[in-house]
This record gives C-alpha cells, sequence and structure tokens, in this order.
C-alpha cells in the first residue's frame, strides 16, 4: 500500500537514499540530512502552495514542444 510520507518516515527514508547511493557506488552523493529532508518535504504552509504552484508552472514548460 502507499501512502503519504510522514515526518516519522524520515530516517527511514533517508537512509534508503543512503543505501542506494551505496548500491550505485556513489555513497558521497548522499549528502542530505534530516534536517534537510524536514525542510524540503515539509516546509511551512504558504511554502507548499507556491511550491506546487512551480511545480504546475514547471511542468507546463517542460511539456512545450521545441520550437515553439
Amino acid at each position: 500500500m502507499i501512502r503519504p510520507a510522514t515526518a516519522d518516515d524520515l530516517e527511514q527514508i533517508l537512509q534508503l537514499v543512503r543505501e542506494l547511493a551505496e548500491f550505485e557506488e556513489e555513497p558521497d552523493a548522499a549528502v542530505g540530512t534530516l534536517e534537510s529532508y524536514t525542510a524540503a518535504m515539509f516546509p511551512p504552509r504558504a511554502a507548499r502552495r507556491s511550491g506546487v504552484t512551480s511545480l504546475r508552472w514547471m511542468a507546463r514548460s517542460w511539456a512545450l514542444p521545441s520550437g515553439s
């Protein structure tokens, strides 16, 4: 079952990212911290709204065919 991540999941998510970096033979690539993951995944309410708006704009801009 897939469910939205919660703050309680962050340590496990961080561990999975580190394990993936090890598997890919790039252990130094996993530079995230619990604090940086918390800030990125659970920002203040106002920042989440603007982030969604930004993501929608980026999705539209990436979907444009070249030369338009």
